[in-house]
């Protein structure tokens, strides 16, 4: 038997199958318009400033330049012979010397920090756990000393002195800010809460005095950490350069060092920073350099930058802060070893000849519109 469909069901019969067409119609015109990728994020680096020795060298070991409101920048000198800190404007010229040795007002010895405070006021930390402060750049002149209550290792930033999580006779203590008098105001996460990985002792970043980011020194993991025993966020990264089989190692020329992050920092868009280095991909074993090898003591000298350099390669990563989804990477050769503050990072070059010399580099994130792959 023949089924017999009205007039008003054949109408809505061809309607359907037209509006499918017309759908499918416009779907393949937008899609023929879009681009084949969506373009990737990639991180771009600019030279800011360029700072060179002034007689005796800059301090290379790790120790970040301090960067002030008004772009002054605070390095600090080896120590023999006179050590210290100097001050150079932003194109990299010498505005001053700041501190001398010794143990009087305004003296110092072996400079462990320095960094710009309130008004730019310049804070110097020595091994003695004293803070000489000065006056902003350019004058520089002695104001008072702070001592601090114990032995601490800290950084010296526009809200306050921060002091990373700290390990002594297995005991840890979760990081903590300072005051400017030297008093505890706040402690971040609670070491009695935490996973044994979980506890750091490495990069930080206070954030404001509520929170601050606290990087692994064993794992690709870094933790956001609230005052007073507050716990946030966990940025993880799961790539096979960076396992949680890494481990301490003797000398970068002898076994293939570990990855480490060595400087963290959240910009104003909300996005965390991460500086991690780790060997060369071309590295091999030393033995030439090694403080084990057979060569007479004396011959044993500590390596310059230049000769340890090429054992390293540095990686900027960057995340959203909110979600942790990675959104870009970038593989830096030479030593580049600190974010100085969000969006600068700090590297140091050094000749054959020993020549030394500081950069100053503007890092940003832009989208990739030459569709790179």
């Amino acid at each position: 038997m023949q089924t017999c469909c009205s007039p008003l069901h054949a109408f809505f019969r061809f309607d359907t199958r037209f509006l499918l067409v017309l759908a499918l119609s416009l779907l393949n015109a937008s899609c023929a318009d879009m681009p084949q990728s969506r373009p990737l994020r990639v991180i771009t680096l600019d030279s800011l400033s360029v700072v060179r020795g002034v007689g005796d060298s800059i301090d290379l070991l790790g120790r970040r330049p301090a960067l002030s409101a008004q772009g002054f920048i605070a390095v600090q000198l080896m120590e023999p012979p006179s050590g210290g800190v100097a001050v150079y404007d932003s194109a990299g010229g010498l505005i001053k010397r700041v501190t001398r040795p010794g143990g009087g007002p305004g003296e110092v010895r072996n400079v462990l920090s320095a960094g710009f405070g309130p008004g730019d006021t310049l804070w110097v930390l020595d091994q003695y756990v004293k803070l000489h402060v000065f006056t902003p750049p350019p004058d520089l002149s002695f104001v008072r000393t702070v001592s601090l209550a114990r032995p601490v290792e800290a950084s010296i930033t526009q809200a306050g002195i921060v002091v990373p999580g700290l390990r002594r006779n297995n005991k840890y203590s979760p990081p903590e800010l300072r005051g400017w008098d030297g008093s505890v105001q706040a402690q971040f996460g609670s070491t009695a809460g935490l996973a044994p990985e979980q506890i750091h002792m490495g990069a930080v970043h206070l954030v404001d005095s509520s929170r601050l980011w606290s990087a692994s020194t064993e794992l690709y993991a870094i933790d956001e950490l609230g005052w007073n025993g507050a716990g946030g966020r966990r940025i993880t990264r799961n790539v096979e350069w960076f396992s949680d089989a890494t481990r301490s190692t003797r000398m970068p020329w002898e076994e293939r060092p570990s990855p480490r992050i060595v400087s963290i920092t959240e910009d104003t868009e909300g996005r965390l920073w991460v500086l991690v280095r780790r060997a060369h991909r071309d590295w091999q074993p030393d033995m030439t350099l090694s403080s084990t090898s057979n060569r007479p003591l004396a011959l044993n000298k500590v390596p310059s930058w230049f000769e340890v350099s090429r054992f390293f390669e540095s990686v900027v990563e960057v995340f959203d802060a909110e979600s942790g989804m990675l959104l870009a990477t970038r593989t830096l050769d030479g030593t580049v070893f600190s974010f100085v503050s969000p969006g600068v990072l700090c590297a140091v070059n050094e000749t054959a000849n020993g020549s030394v010399s500081l950069h100053l580099l503007s890092v940003g994130l832009e989208w990739d519109t030459e569709q790179r792959h």
